[in-house]
């Protein structure tokens, strides 16, 4: 995976034009609109400095051309309400679907990542970025059609306006927009970096807020409140500490920036003055310039007030599109399916790294049709590595994996999940029925299915006692259910889902001995037909499997039936000696 570094201004207007997709004519039709209703109140002042003309110069003569004048200044203000009122709302529903389509997007992308780059990532940071920058996608549109346009009117109309009419205006006008872009640009460099910084630790707070709730079984049973409380609160100092120094950055430009504005403003009074006293101009035309001035200083006024919005816009989206700028290599859709009638898998020759530490070295295995095959070995002997690798959940670093001669690189993911499934250790739950979560990875009913799923694992005692059996709402991560009975409904899920080939990765070390037993009994008579890849708790439970592999530092150092290893009094008989005793 490679990531595309930087979020600089064109970046930012060149993604937001990429989430336009098929609205792009749609949005730049109303912000013509939007932007025709903000250049009427030009020809209103040019209308008003007419009127003032008139009565200057009035002696006597008909009034049909006030009259004129007046009806134009009312038909033109309440056109300029409705353009403005319809052109915004069709905007902001653009932003709207933005938004939502991008949480979507986001959504599919996360799902897509290997299951490295959401190692590195807290759950909490992600969530942050994803419900931040949706949000601020619509907010950056809001703005857009609030304040954006308004601005980009103002200053380019104003200067259109006074090229027309007289050169000194352009002139002092343009001096007074690059002396204040200059003041501009120093400024916000300094709030665009504090702003990132800003987001960076609100990411973090998020994420140990995440942490400390979804984990709250663990932070009161192990007594972690104060230590969770001391995280929090200096995560908090942090963000004040930055948040503060934004505000002094803004507040420090804002008095510089506006102090600025307002002198310009009183000098180009006088120039207009000065004209007046020369008869250069009229003096309806003071109103009709100096508003026009005003649009610019207004529009610029308007920039200074926005831009730190504009900049927290900004660096959340930037912050937003970290995750969707992550290129996928494969084009999933593009791959090949898993084999139907497949024979055999192999590893060849695999190298396997994880945070730099050779996890598997050379590793050989070949798995055949219908093999019952035991994993042994302590922990971090890359036993749940072989399951994570077979699931491309992982990539091996060097060597590949072939199913029936074809890389596994080359097999798309959801066509693995279908042949492939697993039972973890910890199973995840989800805030729904029993029934559901059993259930939740099958595309139909299958009554027979479920009653097989609920026997093997030896589920029906638990759901006798829940208080509406199958539909009960389990809470969210199970709480509501003890480590072995959350085992059992993940053994139920992977026996519902009915793949060819099923990893039981120690799916029973929270049970009891007796309901263990049970529950391998069940698996020998009635899942005959599957390939099984176990990952042992208690070395005991692999005496049916044809064929037990023994691993130490991502090396088989032992293979062979149990009384094969038995009677070899190697490490596997040393392992099993040594769970005995206990």
């Amino acid at each position: 995976m490679q990531t595309k570094e930087g979020y600089s201004w064109n970046k930012y207007i060149k993604d937001y034009w990429y989430l336009l997709s098929g609205k792009k004519i749609k949005f730049l039709f109303f912000t013509t609109l939007k932007s025709l209703s903000d250049f009427i109140p030009f020809v209103i002042a040019y209308l008003l400095g007419k009127i003032i003309d008139f009565f200057t110069q009035y002696s006597g003569q008909s009034l049909d051309l006030f009259y004129i004048y007046i009806g134009g200044i009312g038909v033109l203000g309440a056109f300029q309400v409705w353009l403005r009122m319809y052109s915004k709302f069709r905007i902001q529903t653009i932003g709207a679907d933005i938004r939502k389509e991008s949480r979507i997007i986001a959504m599919n992308k996360i799902m897509e990542l290997d299951l490295k780059w959401h190692e590195k990532e807290e759950t909490g940071s992600k969530i942050q970025k994803i419900n931040a920058g949706s949000q601020k996608l619509y907010d950056g549109i809001n703005d857009f059609s609030n304040d954006g346009i308004s601005i980009l009117v103002g200053l380019f109309g104003s200067l259109f306006l006074f090229v027309a009419l007289d050169f000194k205006y352009l002139i002092f006008s343009l001096i007074y927009i690059i002396i204040y872009f200059s003041g501009e640009y120093y400024y916000n460099k300094k709030i665009e970096y504090w702003q990132t910084e800003l987001n960076k630790i609100n990411e973090k707070v998020s994420g140990k807020i995440h942490e400390s709730a979804s984990n709250i079984l663990a932070v009161k049973s192990l007594g972690l409140k104060d230590k969770f409380a001391k995280y929090n609160i200096s995560n908090e100092d942090q963000y004040y500490e930055i948040w503060h120094k934004t505000k002094e950055v803004g507040q420090q430009k804002f008095k510089t920036i506006k102090i600025f504005s307002a002198i310009a403003y009183a000098l180009f009074i006088l120039i207009l003055g000065l004209d007046v006293v020369q008869g250069l101009i009229t003096v309806g035309s003071i109103l009709v310039f100096a508003s026009y001035f005003g649009k610019l200083k207004g529009a610029l006024d308007n920039f200074t007030n926005r831009i730190q919005k504009f900049i927290s816009v900004k660096t959340a989206i930037g912050r937003f599109m970290t995750i969707l700028d992550i290129d996928v290599l494969e084009n999933e859709s593009q791959l090949k399916n898993f084999p139907i009638n497949w024979k055999q898998i192999e590893f060849k020759s695999v190298d396997f790294k994880y945070k730099d530490q050779l996890v598997l070295k050379n590793f050989n295995l070949i798995i055949k049709r219908n093999d019952k095959i035991g994993f042994v070995g302590k922990s971090g002997s890359g036993k749940s590595t072989i399951a994570k690798l077979l699931l491309k959940l992982y990539k091996p670093e060097k060597g590949e994996i072939l199913v029936d001669g074809i890389n596994l690189n080359e097999i798309n993911q959801n066509s693995i999940t279908k042949y492939i499934g697993i039972i973890l250790q910890e199973p995840e739950m989800f805030n729904l029925s029993a029934l559901e979560n059993i259930c939740i990875s099958a595309k139909k009913s299958n009554g027979k299915l479920l009653n097989k799923a609920v026997s093997v694992a030896q589920l029906k005692s638990v759901i006798d006692k829940l208080p509406d059996k199958l539909n009960t709402l389990i809470g969210e991560k199970g709480y509501q259910l003890s480590g072995g009975e959350r085992q059992r409904i993940g053994i139920a899920r992977a026996i519902f889902k009915d793949t060819p080939i099923l990893i039981f990765d120690e799916a029973t070390s929270a049970l009891d001995s007796k309901t263990e037993g049970l529950i391998q009994k069940a698996i020998n008579q009635k899942l005959k037909s599957k390939t099984l890849l176990l990952i042992a708790h208690r070395l005991s439970t692999l005496k049916e499997a044809d064929t037990i592999v023994v691993l130490e530092k991502g090396k088989i150092i032992e293979s062979g039936t149990f009384e094969e290893l038995f009677k070899l009094k190697g490490k596997f008989y040393q392992l099993y000696k040594a769970q005995s005793k206990k």
